[in-house]
């Protein structure tokens, strides 16, 4: 086990104080970064803390190690220190500590019900927090002026980006963990690797979109909990696009106007997903595609293109569109007129579910409704698309062939990949896929849903 590359010693020091260190056992000398790490962050700390996040900071670097073939010094180096796609992986570090430091990369051996842990869920938590200082260093050191080039604000910014990030993530997982933990105590059944893949059920898309739909002369919307018009049309098309595509956040941010478009053809239109070109404010650094499948080109359905004209027109050309030249390349935009940051997307998400909390409580009463949702992230927009195409794509290739109802689910996930940007090593489609043969009643009711509802 990958594990074994790894090792903590207790090491004593000239002062009589002993010291927790992570060694490469292959070299037998100190691991690079979380040496680095030690010196300036941990050396201060406890015996005890040392020893804690040591173990957190091994379980890392094994995780890393059995998925990427190579260690995470390398890995992070090579990427110019990429801190984000740490951040990333840290639901997939989760499932790897959940599944007792084995990393799977299939849909038959995936993560272990939260009942059935060796390791507690308060331990779960705990090592999620050290990794979160591990790469909260990181980012101190290397998201910064004297390893990063440009304009010293923007860096700034670039680095507090990362660190909400990270914080939510983390924060995220760990509320999961915990509510998982509180309904195994009061039912003993169902298990925690499906929370972290947490989507919305047909009423609780009913309520968000009841909540974020503009409002308009002939209908106001007091729900909508912001209150300046161009703000609702921007936060409402964001959140189709995340919910009716599947778009990422980071995707969604690095969107320009240009990026919407019809067909040569002349029949249909289409969303192109586009690494940006420029070095513009944040999103050159900070708003990347995952990875380089996530470059496509998305069909966009003609009601969705329609109201992407007309936010366009109303809230981005200068002069409420008296001319044609729009303030800023990107699409959707924050204060100041420069790109929306990732912090303002999910401060009006939260403040989107706690409308929905005070209007629809039984949505979000973990207590006593099993489908609850405890809180409104992006990934969950993202997530429930994924079900509903999903289920789509199977009805598809089972009304092609009705007797293969398990061929008509691979099928339906190699579709499922290339549409929502998903590299070849992801996992994500074979969660789908068995979340989907656990529970297909309820994503074919959430496709009847998306297939007859008027979002606009």
């Amino acid at each position: 086990m990958d594990l074994m590359y790894y090792a903590g010693e207790t090491l004593k020091f000239e002062d009589g104080k002993n010291r927790r260190i992570l060694f490469d056992t292959r070299t037998a000398l100190p691991v690079y970064l979380p040496f680095l790490f030690f010196c300036e962050k941990n050396t201060h700390r406890s015996f005890s803390r040392q020893c804690a996040v040591t173990t957190a900071i091994q379980s890392w670097y094994a995780f890393w190690q059995q998925k990427y073939g190579r260690t995470f010094c390398a890995s992070f180096i090579d990427s110019d220190y990429n801190v984000q796609q740490c951040i990333e992986e840290i639901p997939t570090f989760l499932n790897f500590m959940k599944d007792g430091g084995i990393y799977f990369d299939n849909v038959a051996q995936l993560t272990t019900p939260i009942e059935a842990l060796n390791v507690l869920p308060s331990t779960l938590s705990a090592r999620l927090r050290d990794v979160g200082l591990f790469l909260k260093y990181l980012i101190s050191r290397y998201a910064s002026s004297k390893i990063m080039d440009g304009d010293i604000q923007d860096i700034q910014r670039y680095a507090q980006s990362l660190r909400l990030s990270l914080d939510f993530e983390i924060k995220e997982l760990q509320t999961m963990l915990d509510n998982s933990m509180k309904t195994v105590s009061r039912k003993k059944s169902g298990s925690a690797d499906n929370d972290q893949y947490k989507s919305l059920d047909v009423s609780q898309v009913n309520a968000l979109i009841q909540v974020i739909r503009p409002s308009t002369a002939q209908k106001p919307n007091t729900l909508n909990p912001r209150d300046d018009s161009d703000v609702q049309l921007r936060n409402y098309v964001m959140s189709l696009l995340m919910l009716r595509l599947g778009l990422r956040i980071g995707e969604v941010r690095l969107l320009e106007v240009n990026s919407v478009r019809p067909n040569v053809s002349g029949h249909g239109y289409t969303l192109d997903v586009r690494v940006a070109d420029d070095k513009d404010f944040e999103t050159s650094v900070e708003a990347e595609l995952k990875n380089q499948y996530a470059t496509r080109e998305v069909p966009l359905p003609a009601d969705l293109y329609k109201l992407i004209h007309i936010y366009i027109e109303k809230a981005r050309f200068t002069d409420k569109g008296k001319t044609q030249r729009p303030r800023h390349r990107r699409l959707f935009l924050g204060g100041g007129d420069q790109p929306i940051s990732y912090h303002s997307v999910l401060s009006f998400l939260k403040d989107a579910y706690d409308v929905i909390k005070k209007h629809f409580p039984a949505l979000c009463d973990t207590e006593n409704y099993a489908g609850a949702i405890p809180t409104l992230t992006p990934h969950m927009l993202r997530h429930t698309w994924a079900n509903a195409e999903l289920a789509k794509q199977v009805a598809i290739f089972q009304k092609r062939n009705p007797n293969n109802h398990r061929g008509a689910v691979e099928s339906a996930k190699s579709i499922l990949r290339s549409k929502g940007g998903w590299s070849h090593a992801s996992r994500m489609p074979d969660h789908y896929g068995k979340r989907f043969l656990q529970d297909s009643a309820s994503n074919h009711r959430l496709l009847a849903y998306y297939m007859k509802s008027k979002w606009m």
